[in-house]
This record gives structure tokens, C-alpha cells and sequence, in this order.
């Protein structure tokens, strides 16, 4: 069974992210901020240790 990550815009402007089962039910849903701000206190290497976790294990 396929899963997805789903983006929504709402008729509001209000932006919700979920995820999302092939047999379209919704596993979880949240509202996310549509402004941005910096990212303190993230180390450089961040994404590149997130991306190589997954196949360490």
C-alpha cells in the first residue's frame, strides 16, 4: 500500500500537511506556517546525517 506526504491549500490560505494512505485515509494532518524564518541552532552537517541514517541501520 502507497504512502505520501500531501500538501493542502485551503480556500483560507491555511496550508496543512499530512500524510496519506493509497486507500485514502489520512493517517495525520497538520498546520504548517506558510512564513519562514531562519533555522538557529540547526548544525551544518544536519541534512546530510539525516540522510544517511536511514541506511546505517
Amino acid at each position: 500500500m502507497k504512502t505520501e506526504l500531501r500538501r493542502t491549500i485551503h480556500a483560507d490560505n491555511k496550508t496543512t500537511i499530512g500524510i496519506q494512505r493509497s486507500d485514502q485515509r489520512l493517517i495525520i494532518a497538520m498546520p504548517v506556517s506558510t512564513t519562514t524564518a531562519p533555522a538557529t541552532g540547526v548544525p551544518d552537517d544536519f541534512h546530510e546525517k539525516a540522510s544517511t541514517k536511514e541506511g546505517a541501520e
